[in-house]
């Protein structure tokens, strides 16, 4: 490890510990600070826009629709096991 990563992953270690003893909302602040400044990089990757007929093709796949009666089944059995 190179004496910058070790001064680096001191000074992290030092600010967390510093970090630990603030109050939850504070806490919270310096997260919703620390996401604001990955926000250029973020917006810099921009993703290729999905037509309609191709997110539906995305979503198909090789196994047929089920019935609106398999639907009913499906429900019922997930809520007989949820709530008995």
């Amino acid at each position: 490890m190179s004496r910058a990563a070790h001064q680096d992953e001191q000074r992290y270690d030092e600010v967390l510990e510093i970090v630990r003893h603030w109050t939850s909302s504070q806490r919270l602040y310096l997260v919703q600070d620390i996401l604001k400044t990955l926000e250029p990089e973020v917006e810099r990757q921009t993703r290729k826009p999905v037509s309609g007929a191709d997110a539906e093709g995305i979503l198909a796949g090789p196994w047929p629709a089920p019935t609106d009666a398999e639907v009913e089944k499906l429900a019922g059995d997930y809520l007989s096991e949820k709530y008995g």
